[in-house]
């Protein structure tokens, strides 16, 4: 009898962990890839606009976000300059999500690790995600795994 390959993760998603905030307007956008980023094994929280993720970021801290740049009550560039100024998420990688290209001017490259233009391919978005947390994120030890090597 045949497996259901839907239901199984892929082979990835053994090696993937770590938390993504997904924010969007789109409640479909959210679902899917939601549904797509804990099949893989993230932990992921989801927020409708910009407001509502200042709120997520209060209680929680991903290793990467996933926005788009037209919502309603707090934008994506909104956002991203409120959640520089507020503080301890300031440092988070984003990926822009956006249904047309020529609105990645209005973000730069200083507050986007990444851009995808919707509709993206999912395997493209996780791919985009791994290479965000490589170049981005500095593993999350303590101190006491360094060691002073002996000179001479």
């Amino acid at each position: 009898m045949g497996r259901n390959r839907a239901a199984e993760p892929t082979e990835r998603a053994a090696q993937r962990s770590g938390r993504v905030l997904v924010v969007d307007d789109d409640r479909r956008i959210r679902a899917l890839l939601g549904e797509v980023l804990t099949h893989e094994g993230y932990d992921v929280r989801e927020a409708a606009n910009g407001l509502e993720a200042l709120g997520v970021l209060e209680e929680w801290k991903p290793d990467v976000i996933t926005i788009g740049l037209r919502m309603p009550e707090m934008d994506g560039p909104t956002f991203l300059s409120e959640r520089r100024r507020r503080g301890p998420c300031g440092d988070v990688p984003v990926i822009v999500l956006t249904a047309s290209s020529h609105l990645r001017a209005e973000v730069s490259r200083a507050e986007a690790a990444a851009f995808l233009t919707k509709p993206f391919v999912p395997r493209v978005l996780l791919d985009t995600i791994d290479e965000v947390r490589r170049r981005c994120l500095v593993p999350r030890r303590s101190p006491s795994h360094l060691r002073l090597l002996p000179t001479g």
